[in-house]
């Protein structure tokens, strides 16, 4: 009896090594794959925010995240203002240059742009290169998922596949409770990603903003990948690197309403100064006569509570918020001759 259990330990331990060893597998398989880009793993990220018209004498390409891969984002209002040119957005969502690397050559051979709009954003991407796994907040699992995904790229991207099939399943009436809305503030309804970060590392804005906690280091390591991307750029296509800031940047209203989210309290004269660590050290490595490091915080700064450009519950920019970003980079693109002939 005793020996038929012991048998029976063994078979089941030999399963959940074999499953294991195949898992670990795949996963090096998948990463491989993804890391050399054999397929267009966001070509209909690509197909999804152009029309066929935009594909035809490339002038503008821009490269992004969640901020410029919207069909509602500031690429619309050059579009607008910019009919002439043809403006292909190859941005995507939950990407920084960590995967950006992977397909901006390809997108470069594609499209030989004339200009390329390059949009980093000063709230997570330094937090892809080290997420706070050693927190105590935050649980196992979130914490075994992030220690992956520093590791492994791809699964930053089966995760936006999968979040991709589940709001195809969403029911409208529950789309309309989103956070990206112009819904009241409130606490409680605020986009629960920032939530998780701010739990995770509550100093996460200011050590982003100001370069503290550690991220200096991270930031060497994005901008020498950045650096490593436009190499590949050719000498002939302008490049502007886009800063967009962090919405607790840009007025007192959305600084207090991230602390009530769980961001310690910090310098607030540090974290509204249009000149800022983060964007000063962009600025000082990467700018050259090709290539120009944009601010975008004096843009959208808040003059008063009445104009917001931000989301009440998401930190991601409104229309409001996405049309004046339009309108300065454009006005920015007359002033200095950098728009396409």
């Amino acid at each position: 009896m005793l020996g038929n259990k012991s048998l029976s330990f063994k078979r089941v331990g030999g399963a959940i090594g074999y499953v294991l060893f195949l898992g670990i597998a795949v996963l090096c398989l998948l990463e491989l794959c993804f890391r050399m880009y054999v397929v267009d793993f966001y070509g209909s990220n690509l197909a999804g925010l152009n029309t066929s018209a935009d594909f035809s004498g490339t002038s503008v390409l821009v490269i992004g995240d969640s901020f410029s891969a919207d069909q509602r984002s500031y690429v619309k209002g050059l579009r607008a203002k910019m009919p002439d040119q043809s403006i292909v957005n190859a941005a995507i969502p939950g990407t920084c240059i960590r995967q950006h690397q992977l397909f901006a050559k390809k997108r470069l051979e594609q499209f030989t742009p004339d200009l390329l709009i390059y949009q980093v954003y000063v709230g997570n991407d330094l937090l892809e290169y080290r997420h706070p796994i050693d927190s105590k907040a935050i649980s196992v699992k979130r914490k075994a998922y992030w220690w992956l995904a520093d590791r492994f790229l791809v699964l930053g991207y089966l995760n936006a596949r999968m979040l991709g099939f589940k709001r195809v399943r969403t029911k409208e009436e529950d789309l309309a409770r989103e956070p990206k809305s112009d819904a009241t503030y409130s606490a409680e309804s605020y986009n629960q990603r920032t939530k998780l970060l701010l739990k995770a590392e509550s100093a996460l804005i200011q050590n982003s903003v100001l370069l503290q906690g550690g991220r200096a280091e991270d930031m060497k390591a994005f901008c020498a990948d950045i650096k490593d991307m436009l190499d590949d750029v050719p000498s002939a296509t302008k490049v502007i690197v886009l800063v967009i800031p962090h919405c607790a940047q840009t007025g007192e209203l959305y600084l207090e309403r991230m602390e009530e989210l769980g961001a310690i309290p910090a310098d607030h004269a540090a974290l509204l100064a249009e000149d800022y660590p983060f964007f000063d050290y962009l600025n000082a490595e990467l700018s050259t006569s090709n290539c120009s490091v944009v601010n975008a915080l004096p843009w959208v700064k808040n003059a008063s509570r009445e104009e917001l450009y931000f989301y009440p519950n998401d930190p991601h920019m409104n229309e409001v918020g996405q049309q004046r970003l339009a309108d300065s980079l454009f006005q920015l693109l007359e002033q200095q001759s950098w728009v396409p002939q």
